[in-house]
């Protein structure tokens, strides 16, 4: 017979129901990124649906905490430094590749991943916030006095 989970010493300064807490939380988190009920996530979970909306409760207060406590910015720089990166990467491999079909691999790669950092720029509301405006309005045409 397996011994109960809270008769395990602590790991790390947890104990086990903070251990149990944090799974649930995991799976909670999963199963609704999927579109999952939740009296279908506290089956899998044998629990309540009302304690698996406790805890969906719980993961959306700690989301939101962390969202804003986060250094947008830096997140942002980092993930279009690793776009960057890889499309750098894959045009240097097919750049000095002999091989056309890891040059051709290398190319998709990096198209994939500027079309991947359009998609992040798109789903973070960039193109909708920075639209380009011309400062000056009136044309050259109209300078001369026409």
């Amino acid at each position: 017979m397996a011994p109960e989970i809270t008769d395990q010493p602590e790991i790390g300064g947890w104990d086990g129901t903070e251990y149990i807490n944090e799974f649930r939380l995991a799976i909670v988190h999963r199963m609704s990124l999927r579109g999952a009920p939740l009296g279908q996530i506290g089956a899998v979970l044998g629990i309540s649906s009302k304690h698996a909306q406790r805890l969906f409760d719980m993961l959306t207060d700690r989301l939101l905490w962390e969202a804003k406590h986060s250094d947008i910015a830096a997140l942002v720089g980092e993930a279009l430094a690793f776009y960057h990166a890889v499309r750098t990467d894959c045009m240097r491999i097919a750049e000095t590749s002999t091989d056309v079909s890891e040059q051709l691999s290398a190319i998709d790669t990096a198209l994939a991943a500027e079309a991947d950092k359009h998609r992040f720029l798109q789903a973070c509301g960039f193109y909708n916030s920075a639209r380009y405006v011309p400062q000056n309005t009136h044309t050259a045409y109209e300078d001369k006095g026409a």
